[in-house]
């Protein structure tokens, strides 16, 4: 057991590492898997001095917190590699990092995906969010419209919602678009865009904000981060369903 601690744990430190150098160190849950790891080392390393019983119940932890975390995830890991609906009224492309250089990798990614889709359904007109973060050049959505534009996708087809700063604002605000326009929001057809680790969580958040015809398409960026990104969504998602059962 202790020699599986002192694996898990060097895996674990590792790839926190790996992922503080693709990431930054600007996002407290960048340093993770990293912190992880040092606490299976330190595990490991005084593993033998520790008694039965508290080797027993730090045993139980890990056991009884996997059973929930793999529940969740597989749920996730499920919708994330759905296929959507075809000729859906609208899509709702999902922001994410603007730098000088252009949209980060996951966000590019979101954005051929979301082309992708424009071009197999010629009827369907698409919403691109995301405001402008203090530290992009511009707004995420003005962003994902050039990108849209210089592939050939008709501006007629593009709705700029430039205000909003999470998800949930992205939701609301797309909604708020599409009743301008004069449709019911609760019966038209969505397909969310985003990356396939963010689908479950978004998909949730649009059904409690009143979307009822929701299917989702996902993409993915710099798979050596989907493991990062994934348990990442495990918290995130526990947030979210906190956040609407106080609501």
């Amino acid at each position: 057991m202790k020699k599986l601690f002192l694996i898990i744990g060097s895996i674990c430190l590792i790839y926190g590492i790996i992922v503080l150098l693709i990431i930054g160190f600007g996002n407290i849950f960048s340093y993770f898997f990293a912190l992880t790891g040092i606490l299976f080392l330190l595990f490991s390393f005084y593993y033998e001095k520790l008694s039965r019983k508290i080797r027993t119940i730090i045993l139980c932890i890990i056991v009884i917190g996997m059973i929930p975390f793999g529940f969740l995830e597989a749920r996730i890991i499920s919708c994330g590699i759905r296929q959507p609906e075809a000729h859906a009224d609208y899509v709702i492309l999902l922001g994410s990092g603007v730098s000088e250089t252009g949209p980060s990798v996951d966000f590019m990614a979101r954005i051929r995906a979301a082309e992708n889709y424009l071009k197999d359904n010629p009827g369907t007109a698409i919403i691109v969010t995301g405001a402008q973060g203090s530290n992009e050049p511009v707004s995420e959505a003005s962003a994902a419209r050039e990108q849209m534009l210089a592939a050939g996708i008709d501006p007629d087809r593009i709705i700029l919602e430039d205000r909003s700063y999470s998800t949930l604002q992205n939701l609301q605000n797309s909604r708020m678009l599409i009743e301008k326009e004069g449709r019911n929001a609760d019966v038209c057809s969505i397909v969310i865009v985003s990356s396939a680790f963010h689908l479950y969580r978004a998909g949730y958040i649009a059904e409690q904000i009143g979307f009822r015809n929701v299917s989702c398409l996902g993409s993915h960026g710099l798979r050596i981060l989907d493991l990062q990104y994934y348990t990442r969504e495990f918290f995130a998602c526990i947030k979210e369903w906190i956040y609407f059962s106080l609501k």
